[in-house]
């Protein structure tokens, strides 16, 4: 293995595994905080009543739990569940979030005030130039009059031009108008079904924000200490290449046939590379840390610090079908499509419901005040009201209607095909990230080995370099070999973690509430000693990587 190609590997696979440190959650902890309702409301029966007050307590055992992670931001360093709880109580997406679902429930309640007698009322004052009237203009007329004689007498009578006034110029009127409608051809329900599955689609979008806040933090929780991991391991070897190189030197002006000037000299430079790879180490930990911070929601200077010391690992013995069946059972994005399906065929109901006439029941009363008493404005017309049953329907629109359906239909055919496709590739994604972990968990188990045996086969050369029995390139390769072992162990964890973590994502729950570890695995290998831990890691393929293994590797 040429010497140079390692260090480089070192160096990339460091600086890969460090800077894609994104984050997931407790789903107790979560609903712990967010499902407990912030009022309670008091009566009914005595079990209405234990019940609301236990919902209570729970509510301020939350805050309290909440008010002591924040307590411990910058005092003590945080487990996962700390930062989780600080997360999302302060991550400025979730509240932005949020507020979509009050504006779904205020669609909601528009819609339901359709379900309501719609009163309006009008009130109008008014002062005219001059008081409207009425000209009758002159009229002749023949009048016949009988009964003052024998003979009757006619009469030509011309009654002059004649001005009357209708009201005062003054005037003030006011009316209520109320309307309920009683036949809308199926339009109010369906636009309260909209709005219904509006609601959901938004509480589902709260949900899926609240687990990416959750699956950002476990990852960059645990891609800190992933980079803790990497500090450690090339300090080590850093300290140990330092001794190398002095040792190296004092050999060869000790006047060594084996060691020359230019061993030491190459040692010196896989020294300063080492430098060099830790310093990027230690800015990529600092920038994993800010963006720790960031998603906790708390002030870019706060100094952080975690509890955990080294990745987690432990596999499960997973059922693909069962993973996949949770998913569209679960994951959020699936459910909003759902919804919205339900939403869109709603809509074709109500563009269905333009075909039908729509009925409502009227009622009107109005009142006038006006200083005349008579014209328009007598006493009878003052105070007034009508009641009725009213009718509007379509009888030609240019065939807006029927083309509304049609649209409304293509569109639900759309999303119903593009639901077909999502579901396939949720499946398909499950799949995938299932594949990966356990890769991931086999690769883990095989890096374990191999560190370990690098360790020793490092051990061995450096002893057998202070008596000269091999050659100072071969030490340096074992040093840079078990640097590469041991990141590429630390690598596999994050990456179990990582597909872990977008498993827990893309299904919607955390693996542990659907899956049992392989605790009788981890205990049959507990009892299984270093020699034939070697051979059963080979023959089963799965087998739990113990802290001793680790520890040895060390």
């Amino acid at each position: 293995m040429g010497r140079c190609t390692v260090l480089s590997v070192v160096g990339l696979m460091v600086l890969a595994g460090c800077v894609g440190t994104k984050p997931r959650y407790r789903p107790e902890l979560e609903a712990f905080l967010r499902e407990a309702p912030s009022g309670v409301r008091y009566g009914g029966s005595g079990a209405e009543i234990q019940a609301a007050a236990a919902v209570e307590d729970a509510e301020r055992d939350a805050q309290a739990i909440l008010a002591a992670a924040i307590a411990k931001v910058g005092r003590e360093p945080l487990n996962l569940d700390d930062c989780l709880l600080v997360a999302l109580a302060n991550n400025r997406i979730v509240p932005a979030t949020e507020l979509s679902v009050q504006i779904a429930e205020a669609q909601l309640r528009q819609a339901l005030s359709f379900y309501w007698p719609q009163i309006t009322g009008s009130a109008i004052y008014s002062i005219l130039k001059e008081d409207p009237d009425v000209v009758v203009p002159e009229i002749d007329s023949d009048v016949t009059i009988s009964g003052l004689g024998p003979v009757p007498l006619n009469l030509n009578v011309t009654l002059p031009e004649q001005q009357y006034s209708l009201m005062d110029r003054e005037n003030f009127s006011a009316s209520i108008l109320a309307m309920y409608p009683v036949f809308t051809g199926g339009k109010r329900p369906a636009v309260v079904r909209q709005a219904r599955f509006g609601v959901e689609m938004a509480k589902h979008q709260v949900r899926r924000t609240e687990l990416k806040v959750v699956d950002d933090v476990k990852r960059t929780y645990y891609g800190l200490v992933f980079a803790g991991e990497l500090q450690e391991i090339i300090g080590e070897a850093l300290t140990r290449m330092e001794v190398t190189m002095q040792l190296t030197e004092r050999l060869y002006q000790g006047g060594s046939l084996t060691v020359k000037k230019t061993d030491y000299l190459r040692t010196k430079v896989f020294v300063e590379a080492l430098r060099s790879v830790l310093a990027v180490v230690d800015s990529n930990e600092e920038l994993a840390k800010s963006a720790l911070v960031n998603l906790m929601g708390l002030p870019w200077e706060t100094d952080l610090a975690i509890a955990a010391e080294e990745l987690p690992f432990e596999p499960y013995a997973a059922d693909l079908t069962q993973l996949i069946g949770t998913t569209y059972s679960f994951n959020p994005d699936w459910n909003r499509l759902r919804a919205g399906l339900q939403a869109v065929e709603a809509k074709v109901k109500e563009a269905q419901s333009d075909h039908f006439p729509m009925v409502a029941l009227f009622g009107q009363l109005n009142y006038i005040h006006n200083d005349l008493e008579s014209g328009v404005v007598s006493e009878k017309q003052k105070d007034i009201w009508a009641v009725g049953i009213g009718m509007e329907f379509p009888v030609f629109v240019g065939f807006r209607h029927l083309n509304q359906v049609r649209e409304a239909k293509a569109r639900l055919e759309t999303l119903k095909h593009q639901g077909i496709m999502i579901r396939e590739g949720l499946a398909l994604l499950v799949k995938k990230l299932f594949l990966d972990m356990n890769g991931a968990s086999n690769a883990s188990v095989s890096a374990a080995v191999a560190q370990e045996a690098a360790t020793e086969n490092r051990k061995l050369h450096i002893r057998a370099y202070r008596d000269e029995l091999v050659e100072t390139e071969d030490v340096i390769e074992a040093q840079l070999v078990e640097v590469l072992s041991k990141s590429l162990y630390q690598r596999s964890l994050y990456s179990h973690l990582e597909a872990q973590f977008e498993l827990e994502f893309i299904v919607g729950q955390e693996l542990a509430r659907m899956l049992v570890p392989e605790a009788e695995e981890e205990a049959e290998h507990a009892a299984i000693g270093q020699e034939t831990r070697r051979v059963e890691t080979a023959s089963a393929g799965r087998v739990t990587v113990l802290k001793s293994i680790d520890q040895g590797g060390r």
